[in-house]
């Protein structure tokens, strides 16, 4: 079994991927259609956290 879309949603959108790339990371969260106390917007944000800290990683490198 996969994550959750909404946290696949965050993580591709830190990676500037995706349906709503570019937008702030509100606006994404909005675009998906998820309110900011819905469990999909702590998915959200939880995937792109996982992305941001890959990349911090790869930056260390």
């Amino acid at each position: 079994m996969g994550m959750p879309t909404a946290w696949q949603a965050g993580y591709d959108w830190a990676y500037d991927r995706g349906e709503f790339a570019g937008m702030d990371c509100g606006d994404a969260i909005e675009a998906h259609g998820w309110d900011f106390t819905s469990k999909e917007h702590d998915q959200f944000c939880d995937g792109a956290k996982a992305a941001q800290n890959e990349q911090l990683e790869e930056f260390g490198e």
